[in-house]
């Protein structure tokens, strides 16, 4: 699976989401291994975690020389060459030449492709509507679009929406970020959003992710959620509907659900 996260607002908290939903699917789905990519710079994953040594870096050259020489059988020793989050299967590479761009893409392209994630996340930075963005959009399988729950944000969505061809909205989930189901009903978001809900779900707001980003920590967060922190319990259900909604459909189940994770 592949997912292209986008979306039209710049602090939609949408790279520390990528962060939990790839921590929480590989911790809860037996190891699953996660990809995490971006069309703009690795160490906004990185900001948000405790890497003592820089050089543990992956120098873009490295990695792609290790794509282009690797075979069927080896190419999962690509995964050395990321840095891992936390204890989980969920590895972050670093695509980024900045003396050329255009081999930073290429090689941002061939690891979409290439790296046999059970789940790649690209984090599209900047408009989705920009080419350079376009051309990995179109590499995914899902495009899963995040905004926060006020008008200005589902007007946009809208926007986006409706320049999308036919087969393009077929491929597209909403994530409402950053909601407080006390302040915002299901219907309130619904009655807003334009598209099936069956298509949308919810990321509960909590302060504590800034806290966490803060601190540099935000690989505990997963775990936390998985082994039912009480501050973190509302953010379960929430992520298995999240990965059902990526993963399953009414004639596969693939998503092993609550009743399996730890209690």
């Amino acid at each position: 699976m592949k997912v292209a996260l986008i979306s039209m607002e710049s602090r939609c908290g949408k790279t520390t989401f990528a962060q939990i939903l790839g921590g929480i699917y590989s911790r809860s789905q037996f190891g699953k291994y996660v990809a995490l990519l971006t069309t703009g710079d690795c160490k906004s994953y990185l900001d948000n975690m405790n890497i003592r040594n820089l050089n543990e870096i992956t120098n873009p050259n490295t990695l792609a020389t290790v794509l282009n020489n690797s075979t069927d059988e080896n190419i999962k020793q690509v995964f050395d060459y990321g840095i891992r989050q936390g204890q989980e299967n969920v590895f972050i590479f670093n695509t980024t030449n900045e003396q050329r761009p255009e081999e930073g893409d290429k090689l941002l392209s061939t690891c979409i492709s290439s790296i046999p994630a059970n789940l790649t996340i690209v984090d599209v930075q900047g408009s989705p509507l920009e080419e350079r963005n376009k051309v990995m959009i179109n590499k995914c399988n899902v495009i899963l679009y995040v905004l926060t729950p006020c008008l200005e944000s589902f007007r946009a969505f809208k926007e986006y929406y409706n320049s999308l061809s036919r087969v393009q909205q077929a491929h597209i989930a909403v994530v409402v970020s950053k909601v407080d189901s006390e302040a915002i009903s299901d219907r309130q978001i619904e009655a807003n959003i334009g598209i099936p809900s069956n298509l949308v779900t919810t990321f509960p707001y909590s302060s504590l992710i800034q806290k966490y980003a803060l601190d540099r920590n935000i690989e505990s967060i997963p775990y936390m959620i998985y082994t039912q922190d009480v501050n973190w319990i509302k953010f379960r259900q929430k992520m298995l509907d999240i990965m059902q909604l990526l993963f399953d459909d009414a004639g596969r189940k693939v998503i092993r659900g609550l009743d399996k994770w730890l209690r």
